[in-house]
């Protein structure tokens, strides 16, 4: 076994990467920082490689294959390894970011073996902006906010609302934060707009309660006890949707008092 470390950016099975040195089973590897290190074949061996430190960036091809007896460990450091401006994953022979691991394509398998007491695994450290993204066949549909989002908004605007669709369950975070906020925030989807790149999301996904009758404001439900004032309920779909809030209930009669006008043609919709 050898403990090998890039000397630039290349391919892994290339021994140019590694100053001279060929992977072996059971070798170890740091991936410095400014050097891009691509995996875009079968490179299992028998038993596994040990130990991956990323510095720089370890980065998963379509076909990419290999077998894993250690554990890949992506350091931080003072620059994000996402380039918000250039819009970009890893500037290869940028020094300055962090470390990334990252997978785009298909057809990519990575195995983890040995014993129950070794480490095994991928660990992104809790260091400032040590980064992960990983894509597959089934890439995830990504947007980004048109505008400032607030508490108890009854939408998102975004650039493009293709591919998200009713009872999809989106995440709303920052591409870029101190690693000590917890900024993210995650919705069912109850409707989308796409003429206008609104989502509008469930902001209390239960509980639920389905309108038996309406009179202006005020509407009739199965059971209001599972509400309280204050609650922002929407029911309804493109032109029937409303988005309202609790101003009052009548728990004996099962009535919410609320802050929009409903018509008939609610009977019968489920109050999210």
């Amino acid at each position: 076994m050898a403990a090998l470390s890039s000397t630039q950016s290349g391919n892994w099975s290339s021994s140019a990467t590694w100053g001279g040195s060929t992977p072996a089973d059971g070798d170890t590897f740091t991936i410095n920082r400014g050097h891009e290190v691509t995996v875009n074949s079968d490179i299992r061996t028998t038993d596994g490689f040990g130990d991956i430190a990323v510095y720089g960036h370890l980065k998963f091809t379509t076909n990419a294959k290999m077998r894993l007896n250690g554990r890949i460990t992506v350091k931080g450091y003072n620059t994000a390894a996402y380039n918000v401006a250039g819009g970009a994953w890893f500037a290869d022979g940028n020094s300055s970011t962090a470390g990334l691991f990252s997978s785009s394509g298909s057809n990519m398998i990575l195995e983890v073996r040995g014993n129950n007491a070794d480490q095994h695994g991928i660990w992104v450290e809790n260091e400032r902006f040590a980064s992960m993204k990983l894509q597959a066949d089934e890439v995830r549909t990504t947007t980004a906010l048109s505008a400032s989002a607030e508490t108890n908004d009854s939408y998102l605007s975004v650039l493009d609302s293709t591919g998200i669709a009713a009872e999809d369950w989106i995440a709303v975070y920052e591409e870029q934060q101190d690693n000590r906020v917890l900024g993210d925030e995650g919705f069912f989807v109850h409707d989308v707009d796409t003429a206008n790149n609104r989502i509008y999301v469930r902001q209390f996904v239960t509980p639920t309660a389905t309108i038996q009758a309406v009179n202006g404001s005020t509407v009739t439900v199965d059971n209001a006890k599972v509400f309280r004032e204050g609650y922002v309920l929407i029911c309804g779909t493109q032109s029937t949707r409303v988005v309202a809030t609790i101003t009052a209930i009548n728990y004996s009669t099962n009535k919410l008092t609320m802050s929009s006008t409903y018509t008939s043609s609610h009977i019968g919709e489920t109050m999210y």
